[in-house]
């Protein structure tokens, strides 16, 4: 189970763009291949803002 979901040291997009993004929500059963895809959607996100070095990391 989800407990909680946060963002943390993103400075040039908000926490509401990037959670909104996210397939993983809190309270949901726990699911490594979301977690993937979710990391995936965040380089996405600020791929298309023109930052294409951005590293992820997750903490689980």
């Amino acid at each position: 189970m989800i407990d909680q979901i946060s963002v943390e040291g993103n400075t040039e997009i908000s926490d509401e763009i990037i959670l909104a993004e996210l397939e993983s929500r809190s309270k949901n059963v726990f699911s490594a291949d979301l977690i993937k895809n979710d990391v995936k959607k965040i380089q996405t996100i600020y791929k298309r803002s023109g930052y294409f070095s951005t590293f992820v990391n997750q903490n689980i």
